[in-house]
């Protein structure tokens, strides 16, 4: 597995589903009724359907017991336990409980978070917009002319670079922190995560990913899935990067099994249905089938996250094109990473 690709198997920090500071917002009125939910099994019956944030572009979709989130471009899932004091959310990967309590207040879905007193409203929207629908989008078949083929090619060779450019600039921030011995402790970690010159690479690599999955919906909308035998293998290649670093759950459902096709004509791609597989499992709660998702604890160390019949995960990985597993990870310690075994005790 080349260097460029590492960077497209280790799990973010959970994002916390509280707008940016600062943002608050008034009384919402709702049709319906006001009155406060007394249960839970009234609470979780008044908060099916989807909502919007009265100030922000930050949607939500209630049902039963999980919720979609979509926010500055990803779709997100999480877990819900309702009480009768309100719901709250569990991140389903990396498991983790997300800060706040939702409930019911005058017919406004609110939360009210741990900080002080933050609070945000959302109201309840009439249909489910498409930000918030799962199911796989419907492919175009239009064929690009020699023309705008030859534009295509270039617009992807581009924007592989511009995936690359801050994935890198990090991984190598990070090599040099922890050769100097700045990487010793979780206080060590959190701090340089949150360095300026850090926040500005994650906050160019998030618009970059933003930006990329915005344009290959549309194009898969338009022309369908860029084959190798359509473009070339470099562009199929760039494609399914995009769709590993874009945080849409959409979108990678509609190009599993579109790169599962890509790996049967060419094996060299299975890897990236691996990859791919794996992140979708984990991003639906479920668990990875070829051992190819990390994730980092709190001191920055890595872990190798839930894994289906890990006795038999090397032949599943052989099918692939794959090593060991013993090697994948021996490869992520050969870049300078601490990383953790499986059967190590459970991240907390």
């Amino acid at each position: 597995m080349s260097a460029r690709l590492t960077l497209a198997i280790l799990a973010l920090a959970v994002p916390s589903l509280a707008p940016p500071a600062g943002a608050h917002a008034g009384r919402v009125q709702e049709s319906g009724a006001w009155a406060t939910p007394t249960t839970e099994t009234d609470l979780r019956a008044r908060m099916q359907g989807s909502w919007q944030h009265v100030e922000q572009s930050f949607l939500m979709r209630f049902s039963d017991h999980r919720c979609v989130r979509f926010r500055d471009g990803d779709q997100s899932l999480f877990s819900v336990t309702y009480t009768a004091e309100g719901a709250r959310l569990t991140s389903v990967w990396p498991v983790a409980p997300v800060p706040g309590t939702w409930t019911l207040e005058q017919g406004a879905l609110t939360a009210r978070y741990p900080e002080g007193d933050r609070v945000d409203r959302f109201r309840r929207l009439d249909e489910v917009p498409e930000e918030l629908e799962l199911e796989p989008y419907v492919l175009g078949d239009r064929e690009p002319d020699a023309a705008e083929r030859e534009a295509l090619l270039a617009e992807f060779r581009e924007r592989s670079v511009t995936d690359q450019r801050a994935r890198m600039a990090l991984q190598e921030a990070e090599s040099r922190a922890e050769a100097e011995g700045r990487l010793t402790s979780p206080e060590d970690y959190q701090a340089f995560t949150q360095s300026p010159d850090v926040r500005e690479l994650l906050n160019e690599m998030t618009a970059v990913d933003r930006e990329n999955t915005a344009r290959l919906i549309e194009l898969l909308k338009d022309i369908g899935w860029p084959t190798a035998e359509r473009f070339d293998h470099a562009t199929t290649n760039t494609a399914f990067l995009i769709v590993q670093h874009s945080g849409h759950l959409r979108l990678m459902r509609t190009a599993l099994p579109l790169i599962e096709e890509d790996a049967r004509r060419d094996p060299e791609l299975g890897q990236n249905y691996a990859l791919l597989h794996d992140r979708l499992q984990l991003n639906l709660g479920e668990s990875q089938r070829y051992g190819t998702q990390l994730s980092r604890r709190a001191d920055g160390a890595l872990y190798l996250d839930r894994l289906e019949d890990p006795a038999d995960v090397d032949a599943r990985r052989r099918e692939m094109g794959m090593t060991s597993l013993e090697a994948y990870l021996a490869l992520f310690e050969s870049m300078g990473h601490n990383v953790e075994r499986p059967g190590s005790p459970e991240p907390r």
